[in-house]
């Protein structure tokens, strides 16, 4: 089994297109999923982020996705995007957030995200890529039901 069918499985869908912007591999799928896996030591920034927003915006100024970041050991996201990412700025082209971690240290942190940085849009951390993708499906289909 390949990489990409292999994501296609865990994902559900058929993948649109992918690409390694600055380190990170990005992944869009039919579905309306985006996944963004985070090598391990790698610490995302303000410029780092950039570069995957425009690199998401070749796909539609308006269109929104229900991200899925995968978070490799020791991987992290800089202080400064974190405070950016849970505003409503930040969260440009996202639906909601699916967090991937692997260690305690990353939950910790996730903690704290959810507590001080009060993400407008629904974020959950997980030790399971097919949990995360699970949840972002069924929130997926929640709004689909609603409108």
């Amino acid at each position: 089994m390949s990489a990409q069918s292999q994501y296609t499985d865990i994902f559900k869908s058929e993948l649109v297109d992918s690409a390694t912007v600055d380190g990170l591999f990005i992944a869009i799928y039919e579905n309306g999923l985006l996944h963004v896996k985070v090598p391990r030591y790698y610490s995302i920034d303000l410029d780092v982020f950039i570069k995957c927003q425009n690199y998401i915006r070749t796909y539609g100024e308006d269109k929104k996705y229900h991200f899925v970041f995968e978070f490799a050991s020791f991987s992290e996201v800089d202080p400064e995007l974190r405070k950016k990412r849970a505003s409503s700025e930040g969260s440009e082209f996202s639906l909601s957030d699916a967090l991937v971690i692997s260690n305690l240290p990353q939950k910790m942190m996730g903690d704290f995200y959810l507590k001080f940085n009060k993400p407008v849009r629904p974020s959950k951390f997980f030790f399971s890529l097919e949990k995360a993708v699970d949840w972002s499906l069924n929130l997926k289909e929640k709004s689909l039901k609603s409108n």
